[in-house]
């Protein structure tokens, strides 16, 4: 497997490949996480049985960058969310997805398929950014922040793309039992996001894992990836 780092737009981007049977399709994973998330550990579960490419972003900035749309800071239970998601979206769509492509076409590589997934707001923005992406055909949400204020309203008003091909959704079964008033409707909001994907796709898919929101967050991003490759990609 190579694992190189490059800066593009102020981002810095880890860049996985792992082709040893030198194949000429992969599918492309696209993370958001902090920088001082362990993410090579996520790699190394599951670099030895199967093939991809992987953008792990380092999106530091969540607050601003991960969510869909302002929300104040009530002095209570949430701070400042800027909202420039789509700022976001634009970069990883006109930006960097192309410069992937153009570096992967000097070696005879194409992407096959474009999987968008996060944890916490990162898995808040694979949702709402994969269903208006140009590129995404898969969505995993993994703990995704789905109780973000007015998310339902939201998402039932903006146009999903057409390449959609499957949403997976997880969640931990304490993460509702918080005294936040906004958080402990992640449940609700999850579940309602799940029936309302499943009218619309055919192929949706969501979990419990034991524990709250910071239960093994690497443990539930693995779960995840097995998932896919052994279920979809």
């Amino acid at each position: 497997m190579n694992k190189t780092t490059f800066k593009l737009n102020n981002y810095e981007i880890d860049f996985y490949v792992n082709n040893p049977d030198t194949l000429k399709e992969l599918p492309l994973f696209i993370l958001n996480s902090y920088k001082s998330e362990k993410i090579d550990e996520v790699i190394d579960s599951i670099k030895d049985k199967y093939n991809f490419i992987f953008l792990d972003i380092k999106a530091n900035k969540w607050s601003e960058t991960l969510t869909p749309y302002k929300v104040p800071d009530n002095g209570i239970y949430l701070r400042n969310f800027d909202g420039k998601g789509d700022n976001h979206l634009r970069f990883i769509d006109d930006t960097l997805i192309p410069f992937i492509k153009d570096y992967l076409s000097k070696y005879n590589i194409n992407i096959f398929k474009y999987i968008l997934l996060g944890y916490s707001l990162a898995g808040l923005f694979a949702v709402f950014a994969g269903l208006k992406s140009k590129y995404i055909n898969i969505i995993a949400s993994i703990s995704g922040s789905l109780w973000y204020p007015n998310l339902i309203n939201y998402i039932n008003n903006i146009s999903f793309n057409n390449n959609i091909e499957f949403i997976y959704l997880s969640l931990g079964d304490k993460e509702k039992k918080t005294k936040n008033e906004y958080m402990k409707y992640v449940e609700v909001n999850t579940l309602k996001l799940f029936e309302t994907f499943k009218s619309i796709y055919k192929n949706v898919y969501f979990e419990f894992n034991k524990g709250n929101h910071f239960a093994r967050s690497n443990e539930r991003l693995i779960k995840a990836l097995y998932y896919l490759f052994n279920n979809v990609i």
